[in-house]
């Protein structure tokens, strides 16, 4: 199968999925290779089988291939990018908080992000507890940094990965906590902001739906009436 999937795809293309499937974590089970080739047979059959209608079988076709591509990638890929890096945000500031308090103890820099990674238990320090089997703190941010989406912890394990003691390493640590902190503090403010035109748009469909009744209402029973 990958042989097939590396004819007819050009290595750019299948390194540049393998990078995004990466970023569901390293217990994701799409395979980047699987994943194109489902997706090809699939717009083929429907292709065969919408060319066949009578005459906009390739208008309809062409059409439906072309949406389907996007939304299989959608659904399989970047719906579950967008959904990890929400719970990434908020286990960051866990871990990250608990690792800055580990930060001021003697142990080094390894066994503290070890010991964080073994408390918290979340979806991100998984990532590090794996990529801490290399025995190596570089290649761990570098493990880390290739499978999650979020940005602003990319940008800081970029940073850690440059610091050369603990104290530097805590300085990184505390500005990134501010970082994740404040945009909890957005994401609140923003869905708080929110409810009011929620709690009015709910209204106004309600309101809606009880004008129809009421005008329906009359002639369903006239009508009703009229029939017995």
């Amino acid at each position: 199968m990958n042989k097939v999937v590396t004819r007819i795809y050009p290595e750019s293309v299948i390194k540049k999925y393998q990078s995004k499937i990466n970023t569901l974590g390293s217990s994701t089970i799409i395979d980047v290779y699987t994943f194109l080739l489902s997706r090809l047979l699939l717009e083929i059959i429907l292709f065969i089988l919408l060319v066949l209608i009578p005459k906009y079988g390739l208008i309809i076709s062409t059409i439906t291939v072309i949406f389907i591509h996007f939304l299989y990638e959608d659904i399989l890929i970047t719906s579950k990018i967008m959904n990890r890096e929400e719970r990434l945000d908020k286990d960051a500031l866990e871990f990250f908080n608990l690792l800055s308090l580990g930060l001021k103890s003697n142990a080094s820099i390894y066994n503290v992000f070890l010991t964080t990674s073994k408390v918290c238990n979340n979806a991100l320090s998984k990532e590090f507890l794996e990529g801490l089997k290399k025995d190596n703190m570089e290649v761990c941010y570098t493990y880390v940094y290739n499978h999650i989406p979020n940005q602003d912890l990319k940008t800081y394990l970029e940073e850690m990965k440059l610091t050369k003691d603990k104290e530097d390493l805590s300085k990184v640590v505390t500005n990134l906590n501010q970082v994740l902190s404040a945009k909890k503090d957005t994401k609140e403010q923003n869905f708080l902001n929110k409810l009011p035109l929620k709690a009015l748009t709910s209204t106004i469909i309600y309101l809606a739906l009880v004008l129809l009744l009421l005008l329906l209402a009359p002639k369903f029973l006239y009508s009703s009436s009229s029939f017995c």
